[in-house]
């Protein structure tokens, strides 16, 4: 990290499996950065499954579509003990996203850690104990399970229908 001395991110190392991210602007979102990282993580892993629509992958208003599953992303600083999700993607039964992935990001450096996935089924039982914050649902970013790995063979393996 390139951070001053008196720096206090100095003294938090990366979590495991953090994902630095090589020739990407430093002017982008913290969601901008996280899509990067998935993306970088599909490259390295060499899988071909489809992260779309285009359009929705630097609109925070958006869900992501992965291999079929709607996926809700939401990020947070790296040194975050809090993730504050937008509930209302939720609110429908129709239309509510699959997994909820949870992405750590240092802007500063580029860098990304996804401390894991919810299912939706998870989902429901961290919010039945969650805070609430104007229509959204804070969660302790350590609830989320797996990291990338578990969302990548949760889409590999299952079919959309069973989350």
């Amino acid at each position: 990290m390139t951070n001053s001395p008196n720096d206090p991110t100095d003294l938090v190392p990366m979590p495991p499996g953090s994902i630095e991210l090589e020739g990407v602007s430093k002017l982008l979102s913290p969601r901008g950065l996280a899509v990067a990282a998935l993306q970088q993580a599909l490259r390295e892993r060499q899988f071909s499954l489809p992260l779309g629509p285009e359009t929705a992958l630097s609109d925070e208003d958006r869900l992501l579509s992965l291999n079929g599953f709607a996926v809700q992303l939401s990020t947070a600083g790296v040194v975050a003990d809090e993730l504050v999700v937008d509930a209302t993607p939720w609110a429908s039964p129709d239309s509510a996203p699959q997994l909820l992935l949870a992405a750590l990001v240092d802007e500063e450096n580029a860098v990304v850690a996804f401390p894991g996935v919810l299912t939706g089924t998870e989902l429901i039982q961290q919010a039945q104990r969650a805070e609430r914050r104007a229509g959204a649902l804070v969660l302790d970013p350590q609830t989320f399970r797996g990291g990338v790995n578990r969302l990548l063979s949760l889409v590999q393996l299952l079919e959309p229908a069973a989350l």
